[in-house]
């Protein structure tokens, strides 16, 4: 599938993972909307995908208030009057041992990792049906196949993005509305998030952003005749 003019918004693109998809899409020639709660980090994707010559609009807000996932939509609908990608990919991670987690950090960590994607997905279906077309991918994680007790809020809320993106696709089947639903299960990235954890221990090769962008352009530009449900990024140790 080419991916020349086709509109995509990419949750949590200010840094990391996500600002490496954005960067990649620009590259295909992608119209882009872009948001992340951080200001001066949105500032600097979206100065980068305007140098690349591509269209961008940037919204700065928080996913985990649920009003902020409707006005995001809007805003797309607004300027470019169609989705035909979503990337799900703005995430938190608090380590808190799991006996005294606190609960505010873990609502947070749902509202954000999860429920965002739920709200997001349902309202990007519903225009995407119309077309019988669309892609939607989400980013989970490496983590729901060694969860840890200190990592229980990321890891619960990565392994229901894994159960989330099977209901989006089901429903796509079952309704014939032709959008096709990925996962992708990126191993330890070389993120600002990642390096301000407490792996533990000292990781022998952690991915780049850009070896998740890769496999992510990859999904979308595939055969619509086919689907790739998911994609397991592990690091080689």
């Amino acid at each position: 599938m080419k991916l020349k003019g086709k509109v995509a918004i990419i949750s949590g693109a200010g840094s990391g993972i996500c600002k490496a998809i954005a960067l990649s899409l620009a590259e295909e020639e992608c119209k882009l909307v872009i948001c992340s709660n951080a200001r001066s980090e949105l500032d600097s994707t979206q100065a980068v995908v305007r140098k690349m010559g591509a269209e961008v609009l940037s919204i700065c807000l928080d996913l985990g208030e649920i009003e902020s996932n409707d006005h995001l939509i809007k805003e797309t609908l607004d300027r470019f009057g169609t989705i035909d990608i979503l990337i799900n990919g703005a995430a938190v991670c608090y380590q808190q041992p799991f006996l005294t987690h606190d609960i505010e950090k873990w609502d947070k960590t749902m509202d954000i990792n999860l429920r965002s994607y739920f709200i997001l997905s349902r309202s990007a279906l519903n225009i995407m049906k119309d077309k019988h077309d669309g892609y939607i991918i989400n980013i989970s994680s490496t983590a729901v196949q060694g969860p840890r007790e200190d990592f229980s809020a990321y890891s619960v809320s990565k392994f229901g993005v894994a159960g989330l993106s099977k209901i989006i696709y089901d429903a796509s089947v079952k309704h014939d509305m032709g959008v096709r639903v990925s996962t992708v299960y990126p191993g330890i990235t070389d993120t600002a998030m990642v390096r301000g954890l407490d792996l533990g221990f000292e990781p022998k090769s952690m991915a780049e952003p850009e070896d998740i962008a890769g496999p992510v352009v990859f999904l979308l530009k595939t055969n619509k005749k086919v689907i790739i449900k998911e994609i397991i990024i592990e690091n080689n140790w």
